[in-house]
């Protein structure tokens, strides 16, 4: 029994090292780092071998947080229930932020203290994306608020999905009042 125990963590270790964008940590109940995968080596610029035996609090957690992480951990320990996955704003070795969605997990082993394991995943890009399109979608916007003339767009089925201020102005209705609704939706007779 033993021996096949021993090859399952093995299946599960090279598993968890092959997942190239899934950073995957293990911790005990006082922080220190029982695990660390390649992908969080990628992450967060520790190797593991830099990582394992330091504590969480110290190797990426932003110094505003820890004290409320800190408390997190004991209470997931006490309780054996996790936090709820969410975004994050962690901090690399080099000093530098790193946007992220983390999910937690405490791991209990009969006969071995238990740990707690957090999957990471980098939203550095999407997040960088997001702003580039929040951009354009503003510089647009203004754009097209300066045309003196009516400018509206819409989609297949004739939905509204956009004015300018000029429509506004001159139809006598907001964008919000008009967002999703056909002409005849938003003018009836």
């Amino acid at each position: 029994m033993t021996d096949r125990l021993e090859a399952s963590e093995k299946r599960f270790r090279k598993l968890l090292d092959a997942i190239p964008f899934v950073a995957v940590q293990g911790y005990g109940p006082d922080g220190t780092t029982r695990y660390w995968n390649q992908a969080s080596e990628q992450l967060y610029g520790y190797s593991a071998e830099e990582a394992i035996g330091r504590n969480l609090l110290d190797l990426i957690i932003p110094m505003e947080m820890r004290q409320e992480v800190q408390g997190v951990m004991t209470q997931m320990f006490a309780t054996r229930q996790p936090l709820p996955a969410e975004e994050l704003s962690l901090v690399r070795k080099d000093g530098s932020r790193v946007e992220l969605f983390s999910s937690h997990a405490i791991v209990r082993v009969p006969g071995l203290e238990p740990e707690m394991f957090c999957v990471d995943i980098d939203l550095t890009d999407r997040k960088h994306m997001e702003a580039t399109l929040r951009q354009r979608e503003h510089s647009q916007r203004a754009l097209l608020d300066n045309f003196p003339f009516m400018v509206w767009l819409k989609d297949e089925q004739s939905r509204y999905l956009a004015v300018n201020a000029a429509y506004e102005r001159m139809r006598g209705r907001s964008y919000t009042e008009l967002s999703g609704k056909t002409l005849q939706e938003s003018f009836p007779e």
